[in-house]
């Protein structure tokens, strides 16, 4: 089952709004570990330089921080692009409810959008980025990227956001009856216990 995080923002009482802005966040190495791959953090970095640099014209950018050491790496890294970053969980959310679509070393950052009805694009330093399988979002490994695969992703993204909306909308739906169908079933096989 998707990760039940789908289901924050109805908590929070958050509805999507007119897509203004393209979210990207960058993880220094490329996840929250490395596994003392030699280079990979280096490669990442090279990798997601040179995409930024393709990143088109035309669109308004944030990088998504969720914590200092991503604040640092996004002021160092692309000192022209304005950051967001926040201590508060609701705010990200507040922040994704504008957004169009996204690119992301964060997992949770994609299930926020997804459940906003907006597409991402998630590169991982292990499994958990296969995670975005379950609700129809592609993902890579970051061994395996490149600036060209990053930059075929955001073009489809960017072509066809708008679309994804509904189809998140039915899936959403399905898995909130799939879990309250299990829930049920574990409250009335547990009933009368103490």
């Amino acid at each position: 089952m998707p990760c039940t995080s789908l289901f924050a923002r109805y908590e929070c009482g958050i509805q999507p709004k007119p897509g203004r802005f393209v979210a990207l966040n960058y993880m220094p190495r490329g996840g929250h570990y490395d596994y003392d791959r030699a280079g990979y953090s280096e490669r990442w970095e090279a990798v997601f330089l040179d995409f930024v640099r393709k990143l088109p014209l035309g669109e308004e950018y944030v990088f998504v921080c969720h914590n200092k050491a991503e604040v640092e790496s996004v002021q160092r890294l692309f000192p022209s692009f304005r950051f967001f970053w926040s201590p508060f969980y609701k705010d990200y959310l507040d922040l994704f409810s504008s957004v169009k679509f996204g690119v992301f070393n964060r997992v949770h950052a994609a299930f926020a959008l997804a459940s906003l009805g907006r597409p991402s694009f998630v590169v991982g330093s292990d499994s958990r980025a296969r995670m975005t399988d379950q609700i129809g979002l592609k993902n890579s490994w970051v061994g395996d990227i490149d600036s060209q695969r990053l930059v075929v992703e955001f073009e489809s993204m960017q072509q066809t956001w708008p679309a994804f909306e509904a189809k998140m909308q039915e899936q959403l739906s399905q898995i909130e009856a799939t879990y309250l169908d299990l829930l049920r079933g574990v409250m009335t096989a547990n009933s009368g216990r103490p």
